[in-house]
């Protein structure tokens, strides 16, 4: 799964090259797209062209796509750049691993290996990581199990998150 702007900056069309790196390779992959921007036709256009119409699905602006994540087996932060990328955090909250680009913010979040992976910012390294976590469920899953009691540290976004898990939000 991966929730973002439409937006060049989140880099969603090296995700969608990706999963059909993946299913090229034979492995079967499901991605979820939660998000709109400006980007989203041709995105939509760029799954056509792939044949990935079965196996990427555009959900559209959530306001609490939280369930979703917790939901996957995994997140995917696609990102060229980032501040301090508050989704790998929610993700880890939702008891999702996350597989990110290495960009500002994530060192600091994916301290664990139960937690996720980080990789060189480009495409080839993006491929090969998806591809190695869809050909290996049970680490997914392990990494899901151990991240299932994760705390937090940060008192601040806990509390923000906390009426949105229960559904107060």
């Amino acid at each position: 799964i991966a929730v973002a702007r439409f937006h060049p900056q989140k880099s969603i069309d090296r995700l969608i090259y990706a999963v059909d790196y993946v299913k090229k390779k034979g492995v079967k992959i499901n991605c979820t797209l939660i998000g709109g921007g400006e980007l989203e036709e041709s995105l939509k256009n760029q799954v056509s062209e792939l044949g990935l119409d079965n196996d990427v699905c555009f959900m559209g602006y959530k306001t609490n796509p939280y369930n979703y994540i917790r939901g996957a087996d995994l997140f995917v932060l696609s990102s060229l750049y980032e501040g301090y990328p508050t989704i790998v955090l929610e993700s880890f909250l939702s008891g999702t691993p996350v597989l990110a680009m290495s960009v500002a913010g994530v060192n600091e979040q994916i301290l664990h290996e139960y937690e996720g992976e980080i990789v060189d910012n480009d495409q080839n390294a993006l491929n090969e990581a998806l591809y190695a976590l869809a050909s290996n469920k049970q680490k997914v899953d392990s990494w899901k199990k151990q991240l299932s009691n994760y705390k937090s540290e940060n008192e601040i976004v806990l509390k923000q998150l906390e009426g949105v898990f229960n559904g107060n939000k």
